[in-house]
């Protein structure tokens, strides 16, 4: 009894003097108490993930560096990381940050908008085109020339118009002057939409379910292949 009570007292007299020796590691290095002692769960819960020992201790060293500067302004461990499991979570599943705007994410996003307008009007146009009246079938019809250049049209300025009113964008224009922007590419489409809708039904602009359904899954398909490729959310692309 006594020698189990002597191994249970050397075992956690180990146990604190190891923490003890893990703490000093921070004590040394001229964080206060509250860091030092923030940075010695940190780094616990940091050796509990697959992190590998080269990126831990990266990150240690990154975190001492940022906290022993900004501990002069009156900063802690918590205030600029949030507490250790949040600290942990933002390392091992770091969030996304959408891609900055540049000619390359204008055409993806152009693109992508596009296929889904392509999808969805050929997709209606395939059905409606079955409930509709053989006059609304021969002359009222858009056709699928048509529904490409509709498509194509909206894809591509409606990056330009989710920028207008974007709250992470330096806007150059007051909000009239871009309320009116807005406006005047509405009236662009309605005028575009029109003329388009003039263009005669032929062999290059027929008016065919069949073709209709054949852009639908070529559309959806585009889709799924860029949804694969890019990180996309809300129409928007991230980083990885």
């Amino acid at each position: 009894m006594a020698d189990n009570q002597k191994r249970n007292a050397n075992k956690q007299q180990n146990h604190v003097s190891g923490a003890q020796v893990v703490h000093s590691e921070f004590n040394d290095l001229g964080l206060t108490k509250r860091n030092a002692e923030y940075m010695f769960k940190f780094k616990q819960a940091l050796g509990n993930t697959k992190l590998d020992a080269e990126k831990q201790k990266t990150t240690i060293d990154e975190m001492v560096e940022t906290l022993i500067e900004e501990q002069k302004k009156g900063q802690t461990a918590r205030n600029l990381f949030g507490t250790v499991d949040e600290k942990i979570q933002n390392i091992v599943n770091p969030p996304q940050k959408q891609a900055p705007w540049s000619k390359k994410l204008y055409f993806l996003t152009a693109g992508y908008n596009f296929l889904w307008i392509f999808s969805i009007l050929s997709i209606m146009y395939a059905i409606t085109y079955y409930f509709a009246s053989a006059q609304t079938k021969d002359g009222g019809a858009l056709g699928a020339l048509a529904t490409i250049l509709i498509a194509v049209v909206v894809g591509l300025s409606m990056p330009m118009m989710t920028r207008l009113f974007a709250p992470n964008v330096k806007h150059n224009l007051s909000v009239l002057m871009r309320i009116l922007l807005m406006v005047g590419v509405f009236l662009g489409w309605m005028l575009i939409f029109t003329l388009v809708a003039m263009i005669p039904h032929s062999i290059i602009n027929p008016v065919n379910p069949f073709v209709y359904m054949v852009f639908g899954v070529l559309g959806i398909a585009g889709i799924l292949f860029m949804r694969s490729k890019y990180t996309i959310r809300n129409g928007s692309f991230y980083t990885n």
